[in-house]
Formats: C-alpha cells, sequence, structure tokens
C-alpha cells in the first residue's frame, strides 16, 4: 500500500519513538544487546510447535474368511486342457487364465482342480478383494473345459448401529463409498472405516455377515461416542523472561455437541508477566469423505517485563481463521490431507513512555498438504510432516510504512513456503531415534510475526524463546531414545542457521545467526500425567541475543494432566 499524504505530527512522534526504540535495541539494555520483542516475535514464540507424530492406531478390524486347507490329491483324474471364468467384473479372465497356464493340458484330480481355483482366488485377495472365492461349480467336463466361477464379495446391505444420533451421523460416511451391490475393496473398506474412525471421539467396530444373497456380505458399523468431552491442563518454563518464563495453560473440546462430528475446542494461557494467550475454535464435517471445516479466534496480550519493564511496553495479536482440510489418501501406512485457509491478523505494540503505539495487519492464504507413511526398515519407522505455501499481505500504520519504506520493505504482498520433516526410527533392543528437519523460504523480507525463529523449547533448546529469528533458514534437531514404560530418557542434538531478513538493505541487516546446542532429558508418562525435564548447553552461537541472562546451560521443565 503506497500513502503520499503527508505524515501527522502524530506519526512523527511515532518515528521517533521507532528510532529510539531502534537505539535502545543496538546499544542494548545490558551488555547482551537485547531488543525488546513486539507483537509478531510474541506471537510465534507461544504457538510454535514441533509436528507432532500421528496416534499409532489400527485400522477398524474386519474378520475376512479363512479358505480351506488343501485336500490330498488322491482322486480319479481327468484332462484339463482349457479353463473357462465367469463372475469375474473387476479382472480379466485373460489375467485369471494365466496364472494357470502350467497346469493345462495334465489330469487333474478334483483335489488338483480345487488347487487351480484356490491359486485364482489367493490372487483376487492379493489384489484388495478380500471376501473373493473362486469355486469349481457341477459340471461335465465336455472337451477338458474347466468352468470356474469368481464370487468376488458383494456387499449386501451397509448399514451403522448405534443410537439414532449416531446411526444418523455415521450414514454418510458409509454410503459416501460402499453401496449394496459393489464389489467389498479392502482400500476402499479401510479407507472409508478410517474416515469415521477420525471423527472426534468417534470409535467404530464393523462386523460383515454372511448376506441374504450368495457371495454378499452385509457390513454392520457399530459407532459410539467414546470420547464426549475432556482436556489437558500443565505448567512448564518454555516461555520469554520478557513476556512470561513460567507458564500455565488449560485446554477443553467437547465432541458431537451440536451434530455428529464437531468439536469446539477452548484454550487459555498465563504467564508470570502477565501475558494472556486464549483460543476458541470449532469444525464440523461437511461430507462423509473427511471434508471439514473449521473457523477459529485466537487472542493475545502482553506486558514487557524484566529488563523492558522501564519501556511501558503492552501490546495485542488477535487472529481470524477459517480453514477447509480433506484426506486425499487415507490408509494404515500412507495418509495425505490437503488444507486451504485464510487467516486475518492484527498486531499492536502500545508504549507507555511515549503514549505511542504501532499497528499492523495481514491477510494470509496457506495451503498445505501434510503426510505420514509407515515402513518397516529396520524394526519399522513413520516419517510425517507437512509442506506450507503461504501468500499474505501486510498492511502497516503510517509510520511504521515510512520507516519500512527506507528498511526493510516488508509492507505489501509476499510468499513464504514452510516444509518440516520428522522421523521416528526404531532401533534394536528399547531404542529408537528421531530426526527433525524443518525449513523456511520467502521471496520477500517478513514481519516479525511471519519469520522462522530458532530458540525455545521446540528448537534449539539450550537458547532462549526468540533467539534467531529470521525471514529464511532450517532447524534441525536429532535425539537416540531409550523407550521405558513410564518413562523414556534421552540424549539430543538440536541446530538452526537462520537469514535475518531475505533482502539486506545495508551491512547491519546483512545478518546470518547460527546456532546449536546438546543435552540430556527424560519425558514421563503415568497414568494420565505426563512430564519432561531437559538440560540443554550451547555448543555454538556465543551468548544470546533474545535475552540478556548468558548461562551456558538451560533447565527445562513441563507437567500436564489430561482430563
Amino acid at each position: 500500500m503506497i500513502r503520499t499524504q503527508p505524515l501527522t505530527s502524530k506519526a512523527m512522534n511515532k518515528i521517533k519513538f521507532l528510532t529510539a526504540a531502534a537505539l535502545l535495541g543496538a546499544c542494548g539494555v545490558s551488555s547482551a544487546q537485547v531488543a525488546p520483542p513486539d507483537a509478531g516475535k510474541v506471537l510465534t514464540g507461544n504457538t510454535a510447535a514441533a509436528p507432532k507424530a500421528p496416534a499409532d492406531t489400527k485400522a477398524p478390524q474386519v474378520k475376512v474368511p479363512v479358505e480351506a486347507v488343501a485336500e490330498k490329491d488322491d482322486g480319479a483324474k481327468v484332462l484339463v486342457s482349457s479353463v473357462s471364468i465367469t463372475g469375474n467384473t473387476v479382472i480379466g479372465s485373460q489375467e485369471l487364465v494365466d496364472l494357470v497356464q502350467d497346469q493345462l493340458g495334465k489330469p487333474q484330480s478334483l483335489a488338483g482342480m480345487k488347487a487351480l481355483a484356490r491359486r485364482i482366488g489367493d490372487y483376487y485377495r492379493s489384489k484388495g478383494y478380500p471376501f473373493a472365492r473362486a469355486l469349481i461349480p457341477a459340471q461335465d467336463f465336455k472337451g477338458g473345459a474347466l468352468g470356474i466361477t469368481i464370487l468376488e464379495g458383494r456387499y449386501g446391505s451397509v448399514s451403522p448401529t448405534g443410537t439414532q444420533e449416531m446411526v444418523d451421523g455415521a450414514k454418510p460416511f458409509l454410503v459416501y463409498h460402499l453401496r449394496s451391490g459393489d464389489v467389498i475393496e479392502a482400500q476402499l473398506l479401510e479407507h472409508t472405516l478410517l474416515v469415521l474412525d477420525d471423527v472426534p471421539g468417534i470409535e467404530v467396530v464393523p462386523t460383515v455377515s454372511p448376506g441374504l444373497k450368495s457371495g454378499t456380505g452385509d457390513l454392520s458399523v457399530q459407532t459410539v461416542l467414546a470420547e464426549p468431552s475432556g482436556g489437558e491442563f500443565g505448567v512448564d518454563n518454555h516461555g520469554s523472561r520478557y513476556t512470561g518464563e513460567y507458564r500455565a495453560h488449560l485446554n477443553w473440546f467437547r465432541n458431537s455437541g451440536l451434530t455428529f462430528g464437531d468439536r469446539l475446542a477452548l484454550s487459555v494461557m498465563v504467564t508470570d508477566e502477565n501475558m494472556w494467550l486464549g483460543s476458541a475454535d470449532y469444525e464440523l464435517p461437511l461430507d462423509g469423505n473427511g471434508l471439514r471445516a473449521s473457523v477459529g479466534y485466537a487472542h493475545t496480550t502482553y506486558e514487557l517485563g524484566k529488563d523492558f519493564a522501564s519501556l511501558g511496553a503492552s501490546g495485542l495479536a488477535k487472529i481470524w481463521s477459517a480453514k477447509l482440510s480433506r484426506p486425499l489418501i487415507r490408509s494404515q501406512m500412507f495418509n495425505l490431507q490437503a488444507a486451504v485457509g485464510i487467516q486475518h491478523k492484527t498486531l499492536q505494540d502500545d508504549f507507555a513512555t511515549t503514549a505511542t503505539s504501532e499497528r499492523k495487519f495481514s491477510h494470509n492464504f496457506p495451503v498445505s498438504l501434510r503426510f505420514d507413511k509407515r515402513d518397516g526398515l529396520l524394526g519399522g519407522a513413520i516419517s510425517y510432516g507437512q509442506l506450507t505455501c503461504t501468500y499474505g499481505d501486510l498492511h502497516l500504520d503510517d509510520a511504521l510504512f515510512a520507516a519500512d519504506a527506507s528498511t526493510a520493505q516488508k509492507s505489501g504482498s509476499f510468499v513464504k513456503v514452510n516444509f518440516d520433516l520428522a522421523r521416528i526410527q526404531k532401533l534394536p533392543g528399547s531404542f529408537s531415534a528421531y530426526f527433525r528437519a524443518s525449513f523456511q523460504w520467502s521471496n520477500s523480507n517478513l514481519d516479525s510475526s511471519e519469520r522462522l525463529t530458532l530458540g525455545g523449547a521446540e528448537g534449539v533448546r539450550a537458547y532462549p524463546m526468540g533467539e534467531g529469528s529470521g525471514d529464511e533458514g532450517w532447524l534441525g534437531q536429532v535425539e537416540l531414545r531409550y523407550d521405558a514404560s513410564s518413562f523414556s530418557p534421552f540424549v539430543f542434538l538440536d541446530a538452526g542457521s537462520t537469514s535475518l531478513n531475505h533482502t539486506p538493505w545495508d551491512l547491519a541487516s546483512d545478518k546470518t545467526r547460527t546456532i546449536s546446542g546438546a543435552g540430556v532429558g527424560v519425558r514421563t508418562a503415568y497414568g494420565r500425567w505426563n512430564g519432561e525435564v531437559v538440560v540443554a548447553t550451547r555448543l555454538d552461537g556465543g551468548v544470546p541475543q533474545a535475552d540478556s541472562r548468558t548461562a551456558a546451560t538451560r533447565i527445562l521443565f513441563s507437567a500436564s494432566r489430561s482430563f
């Protein structure tokens, strides 16, 4: 947005304060040359989170009939010169005949003929049709022709069971893909049951019983609301000293409160420096194939304390958001989900000592792909992560716009791409390894609310929240874990690097920050309680630039209880 009107005296006062604040950050309120955080840094610091591994849940199991044991090949034999297939619709006849081609022109007993049919049935099931059977009907074998009939296994009826609310809610999920008369396909059945099981709080138990017609099965899916509501509360020391190092939080949710499959989630966080962060999110299903819509609002207020208390600085951040998401692939081994959204951010920083305020807002449009994949390498592993591309438009007030025009030129449109990838690898014994790599790229200089931050409990743990904030960069983490029943000690190494600005405008703005740290920790889980203690020591990067404390070792803790 280009402004041509002259600046008001009030705007000039803001510019003077911006200059003073910049000098304060450059000269330092302490020997560590720490700059005061703004609403953008407060927001990113307290909402940053590493990607969470998907829950290790198995697809609802459907009992599949067991094929009969092979008979002894000791009966009378007839010459089988050809095979004709009937009843098949999903696999071509020639493809099936080729499976037994090596046995044609040979005498076969009844047991041998059943073995040929079993070979065809096994092939059908290997292609994802678990209820398919190949049978030898009564026949006279004229001309040595063997007829094999395929019962592909079709749905008789498809219906949910449970309370009327559960039945009405689950039915659109089942009939979206599964219809009476359709061939029972394992992949589609698994997809449908998992999508239904993904509905917040819902658990499903499927059963297939013989249908009224030969070769059909009736699918009945018991659907229950296993978790109507719940939540979690906890404390930690993961915050910034200037907005509150010690934090307490409370999260609560309600499932299927207004309609089947919806979810209301409320959360609040408060710190020892009077920072408050509250959010409300609501989502609900839009169809039976996993399409969901969500809306949310988050509100943060802060006051700077400790070294910056004399500034009288405070501020707020407000975020309105809406999102649509849908699973593109849903299975036990691989999942891919797409999402598109919109965000409106309003950020404000107030300074009581100069009676000035700085305001800015942005419109963001993120598009993301979330994925996870399980494999059997070295005893089993899961890889998961997310790719997000965000287009945004930043608007600054007059004073900020004037200062920005001759420096970073952040105002206006921007694009940033984030990629987060993690892997948990099973190792011999009770050991496992965790790897994480996170990257951010941008096409222009970014506001502090859009930057990648290296330090903190979710990044390089030896450095404080807000350390190493930049427009572009990377973050890596490695952990070696020992997995016991109720506790898991681990050692770790964290490292990262950021470029302060995508496009520097002078020597002072052309900065790169590279830091690393290592340490030990332990995670505990006992009943509904969870806890973590980490001791982290700096390796590379020197003293922090986001905190005046210069101790080389940090101790982080967190404790929470679900209800």
